[in-house]
């Protein structure tokens, strides 16, 4: 073996550890107990505050993730957002289920979200599962 081939074997086995091990974190993140959870009034859904950091990201970063109680696989988890915005007091209506400042809308299972200040974090793409709406304040 070259000298030369040497070193592309050991810069594609540092790339692939480096994602593995990336990959590890994420998930890791995304199976994490909740620290703060409700269910809204109806049942219907399980509203849960889990952080995110700190290791991939700002301590301060935290997800919602919602499940849907009465087909518990279904499960959406919304972009990242300070943890000095939340606000888990629950609401439910015909059209959505919510927390302040997030709205999930049922029938085209997406989020609004009306956070102020709230800006997008290069996480969201590994974190969010679901499609969002930003209503700007």
């Amino acid at each position: 073996m070259t000298k030369n081939n040497k070193v592309i074997n050991c810069f594609f086995a540092l790339v692939a550890s480096v994602a593995i091990v990336f990959f590890v974190l994420v998930a890791d993140v995304l199976d994490r107990e909740a620290y703060v959870s409700n269910v809204i009034k109806s049942g219907s859904y399980k509203v849960e505050a889990v952080r995110a950091g700190p290791v991939l990201v700002s301590s301060n970063l935290i997800y919602l993730r919602f499940t849907d109680l009465k087909q518990p696989g279904q499960i959406y988890r919304t972009p990242l957002m300070s943890k000095t915005s939340l606000d888990m007091q629950s609401y439910e209506d015909k059209k959505v289920a919510g927390v302040t400042w997030v709205d999930f809308d049922k029938s085209r299972r997406i989020f609004i979200l009306s956070i102020p200040d709230w800006k997008e974090h290069w996480a969201n793409f590994f974190i969010s599962n679901t499609a969002y709406e930003v209503i700007p304040n």
